[in-house]
């Protein structure tokens, strides 16, 4: 990961220092909406359910370059996501504790995207834009809350994921998007799809699917 983020650095300061005055910066912060895609059998006769989406916060520091001048641009992000999902466990015959289950992965992400703008009026303009992305997670664990109905007993456990051997630190995947830029201030709507299987083996797989929404201002 610290190799990544160096040759991210170094891209923007040769990018920044040859191309400059077709570059512009920015700040980005907004709330991404997550769930897994998996084809893994879940355990219903056990009281689980479909997962849920959750939702976590977005940061980023972007990176504009103008290809043709308000039209045309190529966009990156440095950006600190969290993803995951929600689950419930209901009691069944066998068990009289109910428990709420969150998955929680931080990832450091870099999409790349070709942006297209249109002008509906002065100053504002509509957007679009898609392209990939890799991430690095960085940390995750599943918080589970339990509590037992008859004694109204509560508690509550948070093991660590063990990225390597249970499931994988890289994901790659692809966005999709729009938005609308006034003046400087842009807000924007996008979509992130796993192009990879995050589990190790081909029996099964899970995937990141993520909705984000995010205000931001360019420099």
């Amino acid at each position: 990961m610290r190799k990544i983020i160096i040759i991210s650095l170094f891209i923007i300061v040769f990018c920044n220092t040859a191309f400059a005055q077709y570059i512009r910066y920015g700040i980005v912060s907004g709330i991404d909406i997550s769930n897994f895609d998996v084809n893994y059998p879940i355990e219903y006769d056990l009281g689980y359910s479909d997962y849920h989406y959750k939702i976590g916060y977005r940061v980023a520091f972007t990176m504009e370059y103008m290809m043709i001048p308000d039209v045309l641009h190529l966009s990156t992000e440095i950006a600190f996501t969290q993803r995951g999902a929600k689950q419930t466990q209901t009691p069944t015959q066998k068990d009289t504790v109910y428990s709420k289950h969150t998955y929680n992965i931080n990832y450091f992400q870099m999409p790349v995207n070709i942006l297209y703008k249109i002008e509906i009026q002065e100053d504002t303009k509509f957007f679009v834009f898609t392209g990939p992305y890799i991430a690095y997670a960085i940390s995750g664990k599943r918080k589970s809350d339990h509590k037992h109905l008859p004694t109204g007993q509560t508690w509550k456990n948070e093991p660590k994921y063990q990225f390597g051997t249970e499931i994988k630190s890289l994901d790659l995947g692809y966005n999709v998007g729009l938005g609308l830029e006034y003046f400087d201030y842009f807000l924007k709507i996008q979509y992130n799809y796993s192009l990879i299987n995050l589990l190790y083996g081909d029996d099964y797989y899970q995937k990141n699917r993520n909705f984000g929404i995010s205000v931001g201002i360019l420099f």
